[in-house]
């Protein structure tokens, strides 16, 4: 069916024009900022990184918006690993909800960079929750075809998406990769993701409520529980009995054969006995 706009009532709320951000200067800040979090019990988590792979690219700034205290930003590369492990802690603590936009690369990043299993807990991925909520929606968009004049579109999921629709919010989507791997990153760039951090918790407020009116909880659980195996299994691989695995296929294939001639022989005959008759 053609898509129309979800009832977005909780949405919470979201100025614009008032970003205010810290830029973090040392650790023993980034510490506080942590410990903020683990106070409120909740934040908005957005990881900006130099490339795409999370074995061959870094993180270079963490942005976390806590609720009406504004967005503060780390320079990961000047703050040092130190920095990274106060990150682990607070994503291994389900006190605290981090709400984040495609988790499963920012967690598969923190993972690769701390070279250690990390059990994570009460993350809320926006992008999952927009695909549960807008499951079996789609756009009507105009098709070159004469004979069918309009074609479907998938419903875009990305953070810039998300905020225009539910926020009325337009963010840059120029940023790129290699800009953030440039000493030092520029102002520009760390408020534009500050920006970006600063709509997760207003979407989390609006999903969630859309979540509750569609009766969806089981469903966004499984997906959101599903996260941090999903990254284990991406990152580390998982075990398998290549033996038992063929054995399997082949017996599988085997069964295939015979229902497709089981299935030939009973045409046969049933053709036969309409040629009898």
């Amino acid at each position: 069916m053609a898509a129309s706009q979800p009832n977005t009532a909780g949405q919470g709320t979201y100025d614009q024009e008032a970003c205010p951000v810290k830029e973090i200067e040392s650790l023993q800040e980034w510490t506080g900022v942590i410990g903020g979090a683990g106070e409120i019990g909740m934040c908005g988590l957005g990881l900006q990184t130099t490339g795409q792979d999370p074995l061959a690219s870094k993180i270079r700034l963490a942005c976390v918006a806590l609720p009406d205290r504004g967005v503060c930003a780390a320079d990961l590369f000047r703050l040092g690993s130190d920095a990274l492990d106060e990150l682990a802690v607070l994503m291994e603590d389900d006190r605290v909800m981090k709400v984040m936009h495609e988790a499963k690369v920012g967690l598969a990043f923190l993972q690769a960079k701390l070279g250690r299993r990390l059990k994570f807990k009460n993350v809320f991925d926006i992008m999952l929750a927009s695909q549960v909520c807008w499951s079996g929606f789609y756009d009507l968009v105009p098709s070159s075809s004469k004979k069918n004049p309009w074609k479907k579109r998938p419903v875009d999921h990305s953070l810039e998406a998300l905020a225009e629709r539910h926020l009325g919010v337009r963010l840059d989507r120029s940023q790129e990769a290699l800009e953030w791997s440039e000493k030092p990153v520029s102002r520009k760039l760390i408020r534009s993701a500050a920006r970006r951090a600063q709509t997760l918790l207003p979407l989390q407020a609006c999903f969630q409520e859309l979540i509750r009116r569609n009766h969806l909880e089981r469903v966004a659980d499984i997906e959101l529980r599903a996260i941090a195996p999903v990254v284990e299994m991406e990152l580390s691989g998982i075990y398998l009995d290549e033996g038992a695995a063929r054995k399997l296929a082949a017996e599988k294939e085997a069964a295939l054969v015979r229902a497709v001639m089981d299935l030939q022989a009973s045409a046969r005959d049933w053709l036969s006995s309409i040629a009898l008759s």
